[in-house]
């Protein structure tokens, strides 16, 4: 495929993205405008001040969203949703105490939602109540049903700052995360290896570079990588061993891979790396 031609492809990519992005936007516009109508109609209605406020935290408008959920507020709605709504945009715009405010209204309602928990969890953390944040998010952890990666790597995070910093408490959490989603998560994976090399412990952040390489086919990136690590720890030989692994992933790709920026720039960094190898030698 020919310069031009890819060029091409690239153009139209990010053209429908954008058309996406915008027909979204304008979407949102003509349901907020036909709520609005259905207001000026009644203009008592609180959910349907409710239904625009949340329309308006869709297309961004998170002033406009808030002040749609006071006014349904006003007007006598008292749910769970619009508690966790008001929540959830002031969260989004840094408005911390306030979005713990709109918390404790929901959770009169419904005091050991798991959902709740996990954003009174991570305001108390912005708002550096490490603690407290530890002891809301180890609820959620023990709790939630449908547990994602990202609930673990905020617990390690939290967990790490409670602990001073104690990164084998942070790594026990990824472990854990990693035994109930599977030990192919890759999130949780690359974290782990990152407390590794903080750990400093050498063995295991190569068996974890090893398990990266024996689970793509792309190998030459972490070839690279484990060449990089291996260099950092003295091991020149072995590091030699892994660039040279790197290179020999690159040659057997094919051509349209070789040609790429990501394939050409890691040549080059290759190339640097062997130099200093070869200086240290």
């Amino acid at each position: 495929m020919t310069p031009n031609i890819n060029r091409t492809y690239t153009i139209l990519a990010i053209l429908f993205v954008c058309c996406q992005v915008v027909f979204g936007h304008g979407e949102l516009s003509l349901r907020i405008a036909e709520k609005t109508q259905q207001i000026n109609k009644e203009p008592t209605n609180a959910q349907l001040f409710f239904e625009r406020g949340f329309l308006y935290h869709q297309h961004e408008e998170f002033d406009l969203a808030l002040r749609d959920y006071e006014q349904s507020e006003s007007l006598g709605l008292k749910s769970e949703e619009l508690y966790y709504r008001k929540a959830e945009t002031n969260f989004t715009i840094s408005y911390y105490e306030n979005t713990i405010q709109a918390l404790q209204s929901y959770f009169e309602l419904n005091p050991y939602d798991v959902k709740g928990r996990k954003l009174y969890a991570k305001t108390l953390y912005k708002l550096n109540q490490i603690n407290r944040a530890y002891i809301e998010y180890k609820f959620v952890i023990e709790h939630i049903s449908d547990p994602r990666p990202d609930d673990y790597l905020m617990f390690s995070e939290i967990t790490r700052a409670h602990n001073n910093d104690d990164l084998h408490e942070a790594l026990k959490v990824i472990n854990l995360g990693l035994e109930t989603l599977g030990e192919d998560t890759v999130t949780l994976q690359l974290e782990r290896l990152e407390l590794l090399k903080a750990m400093n412990n050498t063995d295991l952040v190569i068996e974890q570079y090893n398990y990266f390489l024996n689970q793509t086919d792309r190998k030459e990136f972490w070839y690279f990588r484990k060449a990089s690590f291996l260099k950092s720890t003295g091991r020149i030989n072995d590091a030699k061993i892994a660039s040279q692994q790197a290179k020999v992933a690159i040659s057997v790709l094919r051509e349209k891979f070789k040609n790429t920026d990501a394939i050409i720039k890691l040549e080059k960094d290759i190339v640097h790396l062997d130099k200093s190898l070869n200086y240290e030698d």
